[in-house]
């Protein structure tokens, strides 16, 4: 029989996934073994989660490069497991206004957003080293992630929803942790922190001279009118 799409999320979530890992579970007469791998998949994801845990990743711009042909990409978009993995890892999906799981855009647009981690999807039928050799044309040489060969390879069985998404989280989180990407984020927002605690500073600064100034020109004021009340 055909699938039924009328059955699919309109997104998927990790949620989704351990309800798999249940029902797959429940099925075989496993109920406690799938507890087990749902269980030890969302300890990952805290591990994950923890090491990020002072520094903000939405400013990290990734393309997920799934596959390109003549029509254009073929690109991780909103709502299919690259979506997902994005979303856990808490950065930003270039391409998360298009609908679906994966999205044709074309190289305009991928070098318009101006991607600072490009996540290159292994498959057999369509390499890694394919798409590498694609992204070194001269026409992408000033894209950030290009110039800085800021990419991570991931193989096509993390891309869809299954127990290895988990695993996809970590190796993604692992290459923008060893990149120093989120650290650069992290001191970016500490410079915005402090920058926010001089302005704040210098204000409270100004108000008491001015207090200062007000109040020592209303004793100054006192005086003369003292001076003037004894003259007459």
């Amino acid at each position: 029989a055909c699938e039924d799409r009328s059955l699919r999320p309109s997104s998927i979530t990790i949620e989704d996934v351990f309800g798999e890992i249940h029902d797959i579970g429940n099925i075989f007469g496993i109920a406690q073994s799938a507890e087990a791998v749902a269980n030890e998949l969302q300890a990952n994801l805290d591990q994950v989660a923890n090491t990020f845990e002072d520094v903000d990743l939405s400013d990290i711009k990734v393309f997920w490069f799934d596959s390109f042909n003549d029509d254009g990409v073929y690109a991780g978009a909103c709502c299919g497991a690259p979506g997902m993995i994005m979303d856990l890892l808490g950065v930003k999906n270039v391409f998360e206004d298009k609908e679906g799981s994966w999205a044709t855009v074309s190289w305009e647009e991928v070098i318009a957003c101006y991607p600072d981690v490009i996540v290159i999807v292994d498959a057999s039928w369509d390499t890694e080293l394919e798409k590498i050799e694609k992204l070194k044309e001269p026409r992408f040489a000033d894209m950030k992630a290009v110039r800085g060969e800021s990419w991570v390879s991931i193989d096509f069985s993390y891309t869809t929803p299954n127990i290895r998404n988990v695993e996809a989280v970590q190796i993604i989180g692992e290459y923008i942790h060893s990149t120093g990407l989120g650290d650069s984020t992290q001191v970016s927002s500490k410079s915005k922190k402090s920058s926010n605690e001089k302005d704040i500073i210098l204000i409270v600064v100004i108000i008491v001279f001015a207090i200062f100034v007000l109040s020592l020109t209303l004793l100054l004021y006192v005086f003369t009118c003292r001076d003037h009340d004894s003259l007459d």
